[in-house]
């Protein structure tokens, strides 16, 4: 049995990088896909800046209901995780990869410092309200509030 939204929702879907392979798999393609099937479901991506990017500010959050923050894992992510929280908004955080252990042949390992990105992500594993993972040893490695 299928159930609709009755309400409208607005979410914050938060990708690094909304235009790479992670986001077609775990942020805006799963996500579009959902809010066109879903009239009452609306997504705010954060507001463009100029050059391409997208930047996140409290204004981003005052008229969400919750947000959804894909594979956070550096202080950026903990900045705008905290403005989400600070707007009272429940906070969901979606990992697909164990960052943390990114193998020093991996062209991206020097992108996520060990030690630091560690730190990162338990601290926006304490803000979190949910977190959904991709793997049985990520959700041990999340917490209670994993699935």
């Amino acid at each position: 049995m299928s159930q609709t939204i009755v309400s409208p929702i607005t979410a914050a879907l938060i990708c690094p990088n909304p235009k790479d392979g992670t986001s077609l798999y775990r942020g805006h393609g799963p996500f579009g896909r959902l809010a066109r099937a879903e009239p009452n479901l609306h997504l705010h991506t954060g507001t463009a800046e100029a050059g391409g990017g997208v930047k996140w500010s409290w204004v981003d959050f005052v008229n969400c209901d919750l947000a959804i923050i894909q594979r956070p894992a550096g202080p950026p992510h903990i900045a705008v995780a905290q403005m989400a929280k600070d707007a009272g908004l429940p906070l969901w955080c979606d990992f697909d990869d164990d960052v943390t252990a990114v193998p020093i042949s991996n062209r991206y390992h020097t992108a996520f410092p060990k030690a630091q990105t560690e730190a990162c992500i338990n601290q926006i594993v304490q803000m979190a309200d949910l977190i959904t993972v991709s793997t049985e040893a990520l959700k041990a490695k999340m917490g209670n509030k994993a699935v």
